[in-house]
């Protein structure tokens, strides 16, 4: 990718992502989509939630909330909310109730601020920034001594069943209007409710997620030392 693309690319991706959020907002009533369960399941062996308790925590790249309620229904007294997109507005009325302890911030990563934090996380959002190398630094500065920076990214291994389907659709979603994805969406979940009870009875691949029940260790998540950077 040319460095000269990187500003138009990042863009982009922001505004797509607010008007993704603002279309689908995951509220605090996300079931085990938003509990602190799923939270422990995301990074499995790599974070103890109990560790959460009464720590000041920051997240990069917020879209609207989901993780930020499971930071606090897990103990975290403070959130630092980074969003750069549109999406800052749901991210605010799905945190309305306990907004005194969360901070917004409409900024990209590199604004995170300098704050001593015991957590910062990134989940399901690096992998978006053409150049994630100022974002990581910019974390790491504003940890404390011993503070830890967890990092979600979305893994191919394990998933071969799913990009199948997923690779060739996105040669034609990532070409038409959003109003037409929707509607493919809606389309889709026909099927994919009924694979869904079907994976309850059935040992299908992606059964244990399409089921809701953890697995038995999480790999996929990463926690990152300064000198692994």
């Amino acid at each position: 990718m040319r460095t000269d693309s990187h500003p138009t690319l990042q863009a982009r991706t922001i505004r797509d992502f607010g008007d993704q959020w603002h279309r689908f907002r995951s509220g605090p009533d996300a079931g085990f989509y938003g509990s602190v369960a799923h939270l422990a399941d995301t990074f499995g062996p790599l974070l103890e939630v109990s560790r959460l308790a009464g720590t000041r925590v920051a997240e990069i790249g917020s879209g609207s909330g989901r993780f930020v309620n499971m930071l606090l229904d897990a103990g975290a007294a403070h959130v630092t909310a980074v969003e750069p997109s549109s999406s800052v507005h749901p991210l605010r009325e799905n945190t309305a109730g306990r907004a005194e302890r969360v901070a917004y911030v409409a900024a990209t990563g590199e604004s995170l601020p300098l704050g001593h934090f015991d957590f910062v996380f990134s989940v399901g959002v690096l992998m978006h920034i053409p150049d994630p190398g100022p974002v990581v630094t910019r974390a790491f500065e504003a940890l404390k001594p011993g503070g830890e920076m967890l990092v979600w990214l979305y893994a191919r291994e394990g998933n071969e069943a799913y990009l199948r389907l997923a690779e060739p659709l996105r040669r034609v979603t990532t070409r038409v209007p959003d109003a037409v994805v929707v509607a493919l969406s809606h389309g889709l979940n026909v099927p994919l409710s009924g694979y869904i009870q079907a994976c309850r009875v059935l040992p299908l691949p992606l059964g244990s997620a399409m089921s809701n029940e953890p697995p038995a260790c999480a790999a996929s998540g990463s926690s990152i030392q300064p000198e692994q950077w």
